[in-house]
């Protein structure tokens, strides 16, 4: 009977502690997280990292395009803008770096940005221009849109549009009533007064709220912060379920979070460390801010001259780019001749006479040869003509080139050149020369022939007649201007880095958050 009773004892008791470690295996992994989601958690960590480099990339982009803005307009001055509506003109991040208008700058990998597809467009409209800025850095890439125009409160030519209209204060005397128009300022702090967003003088702590950039909401993972539990996704929850989502299943000790126990601190993560890490993990600080002072570097441009052209006098009008001499050159101009009949030597006039000499040979020229040669040609304006074409000078014709012009027709898209030439009628003049053809012997006994010169044949002798008049000649040169530049940079006050490299103070003063 005693037997009996102990076997059943037994076999109840092992059932009952099999039952009980079932039990317990089944709370400690509903209370402690599998390996799989303590990954989940740190990749959640990780991705929040990532999420404050995302903004600091943000960050030096944005700087990067509102760079080359503010260079481009500077460069774009009233003779570089695009002339005609619907016109563009068009200058790439490579010519800027080229023309010393802007400083090279990196994008986030420490690399350069695209030369030639990072670029700035001006388009003209009816009543002002839009500015394109496009900036590509890697594969990332977006551009800025910008109205600039001849706007009332522009300090140059043209200026960027602004979207708040400028107020203005009327300064009362006692003999009349001036208007004065005031500068605004934005976001800024100038003689002790602080200027928000749009332009009003507020609170420092208006300032503050309206100008200085507020942090985003900071989350926490797997923290205790202020007395808060944050899990492994960021939501505030209950120790348990803290406890649950955050602890590693083979911690079997205690562990503590943001707590201090037995002058021990401990911090988010549950170790133990000095009184300023706890502090670090633990508790959250108060943004600090500082002033900043904005400094500014101008350097100035240059103008280079090119070689002088050579002398011509195809006409050339100065321009801003181009210089222009002139010179007057007297020009002599053959327009006639004046014509007197003189003797001409080389043609004498023979006779002959009978002489009683005995018998005698004589030989006489019987005939002559008159040849007839063209020595020149004798030339009258007759003339100017427009042409379509170069023509060619003829035996009757001559031709002199005055100039060309283009024209050119809207309606039906036609143009074409026009040739102007003078027009000269050219006479042949003539010379007469006379030879023996053929020659006779006359023989008598009791006379003889001979021959005498008797005279000369006239000719024509021609003086020239010139005209002079004054002709002018015209060279250039061009000139290529460098602009110049102006660096603004936010330090701190008495920069001496900034200083000694020869930047000033402008006056302008912000505050800005300080991050650690």
């Amino acid at each position: 009977m005693y037997t009996e009773t102990r076997n059943n004892f037994s076999i109840r008791s092992v059932i009952l502690q099999f039952l009980f470690v079932a039990l317990f295996i089944f709370i400690l992994i509903w209370l402690f997280p599998m390996k799989s989601d303590m990954k989940k958690a740190i990749a959640s960590i990780e991705s929040t990292d990532n999420n404050g480099l995302s903004i600091l990339y943000d960050r030096i982009f944005n700087e990067n395009l509102y760079t080359m803005k503010e260079a481009a307009k500077d460069y774009f001055t009233l003779e570089r803008l695009p002339q005609k509506v619907g016109d563009s003109t068009k200058i790439t991040l490579r010519q800027m770096l080229d023309k010393k208008i802007i400083l090279p700058f990196v994008d986030k990998n420490g690399k350069q940005c695209d030369l030639d597809a990072s670029y700035v467009l001006v388009t003209k409209y009816e009543t002002e221009y839009l500015m394109k800025v496009n900036l590509k850095c890697g594969k990332e890439e977006n551009y800025l849109l910008v109205n600039m125009g001849c706007y009332d409160y522009c300090s140059q030519t043209i200026c960027e549009k602004k979207t708040t209209s400028t107020k203005k204060v009327v300064t009362t005397t006692k003999k009349k009533t001036t208007t004065v128009a005031a500068k605004k300022y934005y976001c800024k702090v100038v003689n002790g007064k602080y200027y928000d967003n749009k332009g009003k003088v507020v609170t420092k702590t208006a300032y503050q709220k309206a100008c200085v950039k507020k942090t985003e909401t900071k989350k926490y993972y797997c923290k205790i912060v202020n007395g808060k539990y944050y899990d492994n996704k960021g939501n505030i929850v209950s120790k348990e379920a803290y406890i649950k989502a955050c602890t590693k299943p083979e911690v079997v000790e205690k562990t503590y979070y943001c707590e201090i126990v037995n002058g021990k601190y401990y911090d988010a993560t549950g170790k133990i460390v000095s009184k300023e890490a706890y502090e670090d993990s633990c508790i959250e600080k108060e943004p600090e801010y500082q002033y900043l002072y904005e400094y500014k570097k101008v350097t100035e441009g240059t103008v280079k001259y090119s070689d002088w052209s050579e002398w011509s006098t195809t006409a050339v009008k100065p321009t801003s780019t181009k210089e222009v001499q002139t010179k007057q050159v007297q020009v002599k101009k053959l327009i006639g001749y004046n014509i007197k009949k003189v003797n001409d030597l080389t043609k004498p006039i023979f006779s002959t006479e009978k002489v009683l000499v005995g018998s005698k040979t004589v030989t006489a020229c019987e005939k002559y040869k008159v040849t007839t040669e063209i020595t020149g040609y004798e030339e009258k304006y007759i003339g100017t003509v427009k042409l379509t074409s170069a023509p060619t000078s003829t035996t009757t014709l001559r031709y002199e080139a005055v100039g060309t012009y283009n024209w050119y027709c809207d309606n039906d898209c036609t143009s074409g050149t026009v040739y102007l030439y003078k027009v000269y009628q050219r006479t042949p003049i003539t010379t007469k020369s006379y030879s023996c053809a053929s020659y006779k012997s006359f023989t008598t006994s009791y006379e003889a022939t001979r021959t005498i010169l008797t005279g000369y044949e006239k000719k024509e002798e021609k003086t020239p007649v010139y005209d002079y008049f004054t002709r002018t000649y015209y060279r250039y040169r061009t000139k290529t201007k460098t602009p110049g530049t102006t660096d603004l940079k936010w330090s701190t006050y008495n920069d001496t880095k900034l200083l000694n490299a020869g930047y000033h103070y402008t006056g302008n003063v912000k505050i800005e958050m300080i991050t650690k």
